[in-house]
């Protein structure tokens, strides 16, 4: 039972097959690198200014690799199951994956040799397939109009408009790197820098998270969701806060900034509130581990939010605040998500395929899925104490337990394909339907 979501022909909804497990593939792969490349390099852990390095190489890892490729993922398959409507075909699809994962590589190639060229490359790679993304993504939306997924469709539109400016910024960014055309602007390199990371952690990622919640938090623990537009002021209000936050970076306006914090900071307090309450009204008692990260993640939001408070009057580092709320909520959050949705998308998947669909629970692993959130959570826990502290060697140690949870991740997705595999042998493929005949004359 899956409450809210309407099930009837949702294998029908599902993107081409390929598609996840490319996907998944690729955010952990980017995971283990990202963490790996925090081994390497403690002392610039998730630095945010200071220019091109292994600092800004490991975040664009952890946001573009993981955080990028699952949005390109989750987007034009739970988008369309929910509201309804056809899911994009693979050629539409590829290009998407191919921009986004490739221009990566490249980016993070010339964050680590500093060379302008490979960051220019690599962001404009980028910022073409997240373009054709943002044309799939305006489809989807126009199509699921009349959906009456009020709350998901807003979240998603304002989610579109910072993505769009995201990639604006970042190219803008890595041509600076190669022209320094800004130099002789009145903008300034590294307040586009701060607007830039804003939009990307706390409008794109905020933004999809508020509105993916209300879908997907009451049907993964089978419990009544709320109304389909209870949550629209809290989204208005949350988007309001984190465009002032980004506006004011770059005109470098502090009382404007305090007032969009502020604001974002009650929309998320009262968003959280209301989580809380599903998950008491919940009919599935055990959650399992997968929950256990959504609930840590949920409080490290909030931390993170008053970290960046602590970094702005000078108490807290950045890189804290920056530990918290990439490690800490949006990766914990993934991770957790993940968990349930990949063998969701196997057993969904098993119905369009498989003569006879599989159950979930054959695709569920919970020893597997424990170890791989005890692992991020030490790792979050070790990154936090390591930089709070400035200890390369809790750093490390961070790294070593998030490379873990990166091997655990990819571990887990390939067993959850191979026996997708294993059981479409056993059962054989789904033969179609032979077509009505036509009536005798």
């Amino acid at each position: 039972m899956l409450t809210g979501v309407p099930l009837a022909g949702a294998e029908r909804r599902l993107v081409s097959a390929p598609v996840p497990p490319l996907a998944v593939t690729v955010i952990g792969l980017a995971l283990t690198a990202g963490w790996l490349l925090l081994a390497v390099t403690p002392e610039a852990a998730l630095t945010v200014t200071g220019g091109p390095g292994p600092g800004l190489a490991a975040l664009h890892l952890l946001t573009l690799g993981v955080l990028g490729m699952a949005v390109v993922l989750v987007v034009p398959q739970i988008l369309p199951v929910v509201t309804m409507v056809p899911a994009p075909a693979l050629p539409v699809l590829m290009p998407v994956h191919l921009g986004v994962a490739g221009g990566a590589v490249t980016l993070v190639t010339g964050f680590l040799s500093g060379d302008s060229l490979w960051m220019a490359a690599g962001a404009t790679t980028v910022a073409g397939g997240l373009g054709l993304f943002c044309l799939l993504w305006a489809r989807l939306l126009w199509q699921a109009r009349h959906s009456g997924m009020g709350d998901l469709l807003l979240a998603n539109s304002l989610a579109l408009l910072c993505l769009l400016l995201i990639a604006a910024l970042g190219v803008s960014l890595s041509l600076d790197y190669r022209t320094g055309f800004l130099s002789d602007s009145p903008l300034e390199h590294g307040a586009l820098v701060w607007a830039h990371a804003i939009l990307a952690v706390h409008g794109l990622m905020g933004l999809l998270v508020m509105g993916y919640s209300t879908v997907l938090i009451p049907m993964l623990a089978v419990a009544e969701p709320q109304g389909r537009r209870a949550n629209r002021p809290l989204i208005l209000l949350y988007a309001a806060g984190v465009l002032t936050a980004a506006f004011s970076a770059v005109i470098s306006a502090d009382v404007i900034g305090w007032l969009g914090w502020a604001t974002a900071l009650l929309a998320v307090g009262l968003f959280l509130r209301g989580m809380l309450t599903v998950l008491k009204r919940r009919l599935r008692r055990s959650l399992g581990p997968s929950f256990w990260l959504i609930r840590l993640s949920w409080g490290l939001w909030a931390a993170g939010l008053l970290a960046g408070a602590g970094a702005r009057i000078g108490w807290l580092s950045p890189e804290l605040a920056g530990a918290l709320l990439l490690p800490g909520w949006l990766l914990t959050l993934l991770l957790g998500i993940l968990q349930r949705i990949i063998p969701f998308l196997a057993s969904m998947h098993s119905v369009r395929c498989c003569a006879r669909p599989a159950p979930l629970p054959r695709f569920e692993n919970r020893r597997q899925t424990a170890a791989l959130s005890l692992a991020h959570a030490g790792a979050v826990l070790l990154l936090t104490a390591g930089i709070a502290l400035s200890s390369p060697l809790l750093i490390r140690g961070a790294a070593g337990m998030g490379l873990l949870s990166g091997l655990l991740l990819l571990f887990f997705a390939a067993g959850v394909f191979t026996r997708l595999l294993s059981h479409r042998r056993a059962v054989g493929p789904r033969r179609p339907r032979p077509a009505p005949s036509s009536p005798a004359l």
